[in-house]
């Protein structure tokens, strides 16, 4: 029962980060892609696995999945 009020917490939590996203400008979220971007590519150049997702993560990203086409997001990044 704990762990899934943790994941309905962190929900919620998501949910509002993602309203407070939507008065972002939009050279702030450029920048902030360019910044993932290379995070991407430095992780990729050492070899270094990402961790595994929590089930609050799970559950978001199949709810954002529904809001918008993840395909067209979704950019290949090289090294």
């Amino acid at each position: 029962m704990l762990a899934l009020t943790e994941a309905v917490v962190e929900i919620l939590a998501d949910i509002l980060k993602l309203g407070v996203l939507f008065f972002r400008t939009s050279g702030a979220i450029r920048a902030e892609n360019l910044v993932l971007r290379r995070q991407l590519a430095r992780y990729l150049e050492r070899g270094i696995k990402p961790r595994r997702v929590d089930h609050a993560t799970r559950v978001c990203l199949s709810v954002f999945s529904r809001l918008f086409n993840l395909r067209d997001a979704i950019v290949i990044v090289r090294p």
